[in-house]
């Protein structure tokens, strides 16, 4: 058995909550990382709140946002600096490579806006760019979104129109992406050229 037949693919999840848009001058208050197989089922995750620094910005908009669903309160009672919360997400992500044998896989960044994500984690000390299996490939549903609209207005509203909508947390945000992706893989696996495709392998 040879390396490549070995080899898998995941879809690494992310999504942060922030005190606002600026990587300077904002904070990190929540974090959450999810690693699924292709079809979006779980095998490993990775949740922190973080405590604001004393000097924390917070524009108007997201105050508003995170005051309404509780995220302000439980980060400020939290204990988890941003320099421990980093050091922990690091030892999650060795730890979780070493456990699946990683080196031979491919993780492809997923979730909405990914590089959104990416940016603020490397900004404050998790440059996941730099663990091997890390894809510089990344599944994006805010493009997919964008295509779709092109296509025709209504068609991002009919597939998202039975999954409930984020309250701005970060398990909420994933449970709506990762819902969503199944939807679209479902809509792709029954398509009728893919359909037909499947019945003639079987």
């Amino acid at each position: 058995m040879t390396d490549t037949e070995t080899a898998m693919d995941y879809l690494l999840w992310l999504d942060v909550e922030t005190t606002g848009l600026d990587l300077e001058a904002n904070s990190l208050l929540e974090i959450e990382l999810r690693l699924t197989d292709m079809a979006g089922k779980l095998r490993k995750r990775f949740h922190d709140i973080i405590t604001p620094p004393e000097s924390v910005r917070f524009d108007r908009s997201a105050l508003k946002m995170h005051a309404a669903n509780s995220l302000i309160p439980r980060a400020c009672a939290a204990s988890t600096t941003m320099w421990h919360s980093a050091a922990l997400l690091r030892d999650w992500l060795t730890d979780t490579m070493d456990e699946l044998d990683a080196v031979k896989d491919t993780w492809h960044p997923a979730g909405s806006s990914v590089h959104f994500d990416i940016a603020w984690l490397k900004r404050n000390g998790v440059d996941i760019s730099r663990y091997e299996p890390v894809s510089r490939q990344r599944l994006d549903l805010t493009s997919i979104r964008i295509l779709l609209n092109a296509i025709d207005t209504s068609l991002w509203h009919d597939i998202t129109d039975g999954i409930p909508q984020t309250d701005h947390r970060t398990s909420s945000c994933l449970d709506r992406d990762i819902a969503t992706y199944k939807q679209l893989l479902d809509i792709a696996y029954n398509h009728p050229l893919v359909a037909s495709k499947n019945k003639d392998t079987q």
